[in-house]
């Protein structure tokens, strides 16, 4: 661990990962960051999608990389989570109103704002101190986003994008696998199946 660099172990001491992650950033993250590297194209960011259950890490992964890619390989990368791109409270209230009550919670396909992603995304593509982007932020402990003021601001153009979410590249259910309900909540809240064709069909 001593040996590491310094800003492997800012990175380890700010995300309180155990010392034996180190041996991630020895012997898995400089492999696949010189993989992606190599895919880099000249002409727009690289964008990968990268999905995985909650809590499995996902967005630890996404930042370790992105850190190696810009300190071992000089190549500018940026992590943007799904989560970051929920509707808005009132926009998830108006959603519940108009389709069903609960997509008034946060996190399933057709809570996100997938204008402001493909925006986001397509004008990262642009980056420049003359194009500077905003990179939404959602604060989850206020079931909110953040005030736009706050947001990160990219004045270059990224060669490779790392998109993390849970559903990301998620593909859709057969529809003779929706009427049978998955849990007590489906079963109870969702009779009509209106919640589950609905957010069903947004993947």
């Amino acid at each position: 661990m001593n040996d590491s660099p310094a800003w492997q172990r800012d990175f380890l001491s700010s995300e309180r990962l155990p010392e034996h992650y180190e041996r991630v950033f020895r012997d898995i993250l400089p492999s696949l960051a010189a993989w992606l590297h190599r895919q880099v194209r000249p002409d727009r960011p690289l964008l990968i999608g990268m999905n995985g259950a909650q809590g499995t890490g996902k967005s630890t992964l996404a930042r370790g990389l992105s850190l190696v890619l810009e300190r071992t390989f000089e190549c500018p990368a940026i992590h943007l989570s799904l989560d970051d791109f929920y509707l808005t409270r009132m926009a998830r209230r108006q959603l519940a109103d108009r389709v069903h009550p609960l997509l008034a919670t946060r996190g399933v396909p057709g809570t996100h704002d997938i204008a402001m992603a493909t925006d986001t995304l397509e004008r990262l593509g642009h980056a420049s101190p003359q194009r500077p982007v905003a990179l939404p932020l959602f604060d989850k402990s206020r079931d909110d986003r953040v005030p736009d003021s706050q947001w990160p601001i990219v004045q270059r153009r990224p060669a490779i994008i790392l998109l993390e979410g849970w559903c990301v590249g998620t593909l859709p259910q057969e529809d003779s696998a929706l009427p049978d309900p998955v849990n007590r909540m489906e079963a109870e809240q969702d009779t009509d199946m209106n919640w589950r064709r609905f957010v069903n069909r947004q993947l």
